[in-house]
């Protein structure tokens, strides 16, 4: 880019030395030097704009090759093609712009799990092919790298009554675009390519009026429930505390769906979450209960085979994500507006532990209309970069694009570029 430069000073020094002629032809010169350097600052700027879209195109290969290099991939064919794959589709802007990719490589590291990428091209330029600088080379280059972290994350699914209805965008039944969206997530975070890696492991937590707790009811009841409960038959369900010790009350009126801990099986994760029923009202402070349940090192004596890790472990990093469609107005499997500000408190004060034990809560309304169901899922959420880790899905592409994103930012957290 130097040299660029000094060959277009020298051009406009020329022009400004050859004093002969007269003053039309001095006055033509001068206007040529501005032309060219006004020219020269419109090819510098479209070139600045085709780095820019390039390294964030390049930066999406990378991650896109880290993760499979990740999770087992040793092919370095197959790595070179996902990382141009997703280099292309992110670099759309070459195909009217006039620059084309001339060179492009992906080098994988296997022993840190990383992927460089670099790509190259010329630029035709506008203007400064006035002054002889026909093209100008672009070159980046981007790492990417996934860290080693263990990753543990509770998906809380509200399966209520509610979910039965047809999104605002008509995009079919809202439970159909929560299996959608929630599978998307999962395999985003769980590829198929390679071989199971154990750094990722999700968990689910489907709720409605309670809790089907499944092959675990008899171990969280103190052996009175065969599938569903209810809140803790004393105390608060705002706690971790070991169900053996402080166990949940036997109810009625749970959703079909039972609980899944954290695993890191996509297939079973994915059979989990299809064709999923609905029906009944909304306690939304015992999903968010269990979902801080199953990242709870604090459960291990039930979750016997699938033990969270440690709080505190640097390496670990545990996330529960909250959805719901409407406002959380049951307590003890009862619907009523007294149980209303019950549900919420309880709610809000159980993720107030969660963020206090260190999980990362993401809260997801899903056409939600009521302004104190908004709040609840605020008031639940981490905040980061002074902002609630909150979406408000007004319909269901909004929905899908909110699990896309927190898969994304998911990804970001066990990546170094």
């Amino acid at each position: 880019m130097r040299t660029t430069v000094s060959k277009l000073k020298s051009s406009i020094t020329r022009f400004r030395s050859d004093a002969r002629g007269s003053m039309a032809s001095l006055f033509a010169i001068a206007s040529a030097g501005v032309f060219l350097t006004v020219g020269a600052s419109v090819d510098f700027g479209q070139s600045l704009k085709i780095q820019a879209t390039m390294t964030g195109a390049a930066d999406a290969a990378s991650l896109v090759a880290a993760k499979l290099v990740a999770s087992g991939e040793t092919n370095t064919a197959t790595i070179k093609k996902a990382a141009r794959d997703a280099y292309d589709a992110n670099f759309l802007i070459e195909t009217n712009r006039g620059f084309k990719t001339e060179t492009f490589d992906a080098v994988p590291d296997f022993t840190t799990n990383a992927v460089k990428v670099t790509a190259g091209g010329t630029m035709p330029t506008a203007f400064m092919g006035l002054a002889g600088i026909k093209t100008l080379p672009i070159n980046i280059a981007s790492t990417s790298q996934i860290d080693g972290s263990v990753i543990e994350i509770s998906m809380m699914l509200d399966l209520t009554g509610s979910m039965e209805e047809i999104t605002a965008d008509k995009k079919g039944k809202k439970i159909t675009v929560l299996e959608a969206a929630a599978k998307d997530l999962v395999k985003t975070l769980l590829p198929a390519t390679g071989k199971p890696t154990q750094d990722v492991r999700i968990s689910l937590a489907p709720f409605s009026a309670g809790v089907n707790a499944g092959s675990l009811a008899a171990k969280v009841s103190g052996g009175k429930s065969a599938s569903c409960v209810l809140e803790r038959a004393s105390g608060t369900t705002a706690t971790d505390a070991s169900p053996i010790a402080s166990p949940f009350k036997k109810g009625s009126g749970c959703p079909t769906r039972a609980v899944m801990p954290l695993t890191d099986d996509r297939a079973a994760l994915l059979t989990r979450l299809d064709k999923l029923t609905t029906g009944g009202t909304t306690a939304g402070h015992l999903g968010t209960a269990w979902a801080f349940g199953l990242l709870s090192p604090v459960w291990s004596d039930v979750l016997v085979g699938s033990e969270p890790a440690s709080y505190g472990d640097k390496d670990v990093k545990k996330i529960a994500i909250l959805m719901t469609d409407g406002l959380y107005n049951t307590w003890g499997g009862t619907m009523s507006g007294a149980n209303v500000a019950k549900s919420m408190a309880e709610a809000v004060a159980t993720c107030t532990a969660m963020k206090s034990a260190g999980i990362t809560v993401y809260a997801v309304g899903f056409e939600l209309a009521d302004a104190d169901a908004k709040k609840t899922l605020k008031d639940c959420a981490s905040v980061e970069g002074g902002a609630p880790l909150f979406f408000d899905a007004k319909n269901g592409a909004e929905l899908l694009a909110a699990y896309k994103a927190i898969a994304n930012q998911i990804q970001r957290l066990r990546l170094s570029v």
